[in-house]
């Protein structure tokens, strides 16, 4: 029935190519037929080189098949299909493959078979060329539907309280780190603690410049962008509302909170002569609230401001600081400070209103609304919609690595003596609960729309806010993404009434509006001096602690948005339209590039060469 391959010259060659998960490979022999369009099937073809060990992880095998094996094919015909299947072995492991690619040499013509899937010993696999089809419109519905019952075993939702997303249930093994990561990641790790310790001459930190001294020539701990000599200044600190970390809370304000009591006489002298009503009404006036902070528990001996600070767009296009209140309830233990505050003063106010911001950003916009919303997502993906299903192959290469990460900040991260301690002060409690209330005022519609989202802070109009570096670059992206996503979409989807009728995609919506207890997902006034500034900081030892774990999880190596390392996308049709997504980015860039030219300062980091295609 089989025979083993030589290197003579062949009308047909096979080259195979096995997944680098771990125990990907196999030594049982495997088998496979090919069937072409004229309905005619080869003889059954063995695959094995001769005095060759084939099928290891993450390795390419090439097979010339016989002649003998393949006359049966029409001379014409094209190959639309392959059945593939493996025997059981005495050390048996299930075979993991990529692809399989075969090339008609007679006609120059290649077909490929994307795989993706875990072949078990003696079960008959199907797959059609390109392997790319609405539920609806393939005929494997067996074969089908028992994958999804598989997965469905695999991926399932873990509650771990009333209000927190879901989580998975036992972390598969497929979605584990792969050994080049895990490497880069622990040799990242020794070699940082390693300087953290050359690094720490004594605990504490005697001046800024011994902070500043922390930083390292080269990629290792490099200075902040800027930070050295502009960390301190008005009006860096309001460039860092539209372009810093967390560039979504800055909003058009028409008429100051009454919790906030600022007054002509305090805001005079930042104005630019206005009174306060004046700058109101020309649209000048700008907050950040976080109000949503308040209540939030703290670790012992930590306080957790829940700060609201006013920004004057001045007659420079710039955004400066006026006022800041650290505490939501204005009284006389809770003053209003402002640029006319002793310096070490109002610098100490603006560190600790970036403290609280650097909370809201890690956990709201980062971790909640990105890795534990989107965890439930990706769940929901496995368990209802196949691996031929073109909206998993959509989706499958921006949720690479997202349920390791997540896996591996339960473990390591949100965990008691972990990061979250180390590097915040807020508690565990807090960070629960915090969660919660984030994700109970998170509404997809607005949230998670770019475009609604500038217009419900009133920040959406150029003229409003003629210096907005993250609106604008991120508009662009936005749009190529759009564009890209709708393109594809109606690839598939001609008419509403094939979405209608997709019982997967009906199913994975089903499960994403579901409420979590129903098995969904549920998105849808004291002299400050220097010293008295160090001592607000956490020591050496801490910051070190703090330095090297961002770093480690900013160094994970990910594939750059529109670039598909492991390529799902094979349909012909689908590949254009991820072209042209690929051709947008570029001029995105090019734009880009072109407005750093004439910036104050370069924002690089909406760049797409610089966004990944996956979670970070």
């Amino acid at each position: 029935m089989g025979c083993c391959f030589g290197t003579n010259y062949n009308d047909f060659v096979l080259r195979v190519t096995t997944g680098s998960q771990k125990n990907a490979g196999t030594d049982t022999s495997v088998y496979i037929i090919l069937h072409d369009d004229f309905n005619h099937a080869s003889g059954v073809i063995h695959l094995d080189n001769c005095l060759h060990d084939d099928f290891k992880r993450g390795r390419t095998d090439i097979f010339n098949v016989p002649t003998s094996k393949t006359e049966s094919l029409h001379v014409q015909g094209n190959i639309i299909q392959i059945e593939l299947w493996r025997e059981r072995s005495t050390f048996d492991s299930d075979w993991y493959v990529n692809k399989i690619e075969i090339e008609n040499r007679f006609r120059n013509t290649t077909y490929l078979f994307p795989v993706y899937r875990w072949i078990k010993a003696n079960v008959h696999y199907v797959i059609n060329q390109f392997d790319t089809c609405l539920a609806q419109e393939d005929h494997l519905t067996k074969q089908r539907s028992h994958e999804l019952e598989e997965k469905k075993k695999t991926y399932e939702y873990d509650f771990i309280s009333p209000g927190l997303p879901v989580k998975i249930k036992k972390f598969p093994q497929d979605e584990a780190f792969d050994s080049d990561t895990k490497w880069r990641i622990i040799s990242k790790k020794v070699k940082l603690i390693v300087l953290s310790k050359i690094l720490l001459s004594s605990a504490e930190w005697k001046t800024m410049e011994d902070l500043k001294n922390i930083y390292t020539k080269g990629k290792a701990l490099y200075m902040p962008y800027n930070g050295k000599d502009l960390w301190s200044d008005d009006v860096f600190f309001g460039y860092q509302r539209i372009s810093g970390i967390n560039p979504l809370l800055i909003k058009l304000v028409t008429q100051i909170p009454p919790k906030f009591p600022v007054t002509n006489a305090l805001t005079k002298p930042f104005l630019e002569g206005y009174v306060l009503d004046e700058a109101l009404e020309q649209k000048k006036i700008f907050m950040c609230d976080l109000k949503i902070l308040e209540g939030t528990q703290a670790q012992k001996g930590f306080v957790i401001c829940h700060p609201m600070a006013m920004f004057f767009l001045d007659r420079t296009n710039h955004l400066k600081p006026v006022a800041i209140q650290l505490f939501q309830k204005p009284g006389p233990k809770n003053p209003i400070f402002t640029p006319a505050s002793p310096f070490w003063t109002w610098t100490v106010v603006k560190m600790w209103y970036n403290n609280a911001e650097a909370i809201h950003h890690q956990i709201l916009v980062h971790n909640a609304g990105y890795h534990s919303l989107f965890e439930g997502i990706v769940i929901a993906v496995h368990r209802n919609l196949s691996p031929s299903h073109p909206i998993f192959k959509l989706l499958a290469s921006h949720t690479v690595m997202l349920l390791a990460m997540n896996e591996r900040g339960r473990n390591f991260i949100f965990c008691k003596g972990g990061w979250l301690e180390k590097a915040l002060s807020i508690s565990l409690e807090g960070f629960e609960e915090l969660t919660k209330k984030g994700l109970n005022n998170w509404k997809i519609d607005v949230d998670g729309s770019l475009p609604d989202d500038l217009k419900r802070r009133g920040v959406d109009d150029h003229r409003v806010l003629p210096c907005y570096p993250y609106r604008d670059d991120a508009m662009l992206i936005y749009k190529a993404i759009k564009e890209f996503v709708q393109s594809y979409i109606e690839l598939y989807y001609s008419t509403s009434h094939l979405l209608k009728k997709d019982c997967e995609i009906q199913n994975w919506a089903k499960e994403l509006a579901a409420p979590r207890n129903k098995g969904g997902v549920a998105v849808l006034a004291q002299v400050i001096t220097e010293k008295d500034v160090l001592n607000t900081l956490p020591d050496k030892r801490s910051t070190l602690s703090i330095m090297i774990i961002t770093k480690i999880l900013s160094g994970l190596k990910l594939s750059r948005l529109g670039e598909y390392t492991t390529q799902y996308i094979f349909d012909p049709e689908a590949c254009q339209i991820v072209k042209k997504f690929q051709s947008d980015l570029l001029e995105c860039s090019k734009e880009i590039e072109k407005r750093n030219q004439t910036r104050e300062y370069s924002y690089e980091y909406l760049l797409p060469e610089r966004i990944t295609n996956s979670f970070t």
